[in-house]
């Protein structure tokens, strides 16, 4: 399978997994995700979200272009993502959760912890690089 194909394969994954929507509710996940920040010449885990997201959260979200980590190591994942720049400048880190919740549940998004508990404790993964942080619905 070559790297078109693979990509293409990727995106349906994501499609078929997470485009749910359930009572007129859209579910999202949000992930911990490896990320070489250009900028500061850093590595970090940077909280990302499957696709654009419905409500308030919009207006945190941009699109963001992942480098490979590694020149030693494939890039096993989507090229671009949704980052979550919470302060409007900088990314959010794993530091920021409590800051992220805390404004999803102000705005109307339900932290699904059942949902996020069963994924963690299964054996599927989307991919080796990226952490389930929680499922939210709005």
């Amino acid at each position: 399978m070559n790297l078109s194909e693979v990509c293409v394969c990727v995106r349906l994954l994501f499609l078929v997994i997470y485009n749910i929507s359930t009572y007129g509710m859209y579910t999202y996940a949000i992930f911990s995700t490896p990320y070489y920040d250009t900028f500061e010449e850093r590595y970090k885990n940077i909280l990302t979200i499957n696709k654009s997201p419905t409500g308030e959260l919009v207006k945190l979200i941009r699109q963001i272009k992942f480098f490979q980590l590694s020149p030693f190591k494939s890039i096993k994942r989507v090229i671009c993502g949704y980052g979550i720049y919470l302060n409007g400048t900088t990314l959010a880190t794993v530091d920021d959760i409590p800051e992220l919740f805390s404004f999803l549940t102000m705005n109307g998004y339900t932290i699904d912890t059942n949902l996020t508990k069963m994924m963690n404790d299964s054996d599927v993964r989307i991919n080796d690089e990226y952490k389930l942080v929680a499922y939210i619905h709005f």
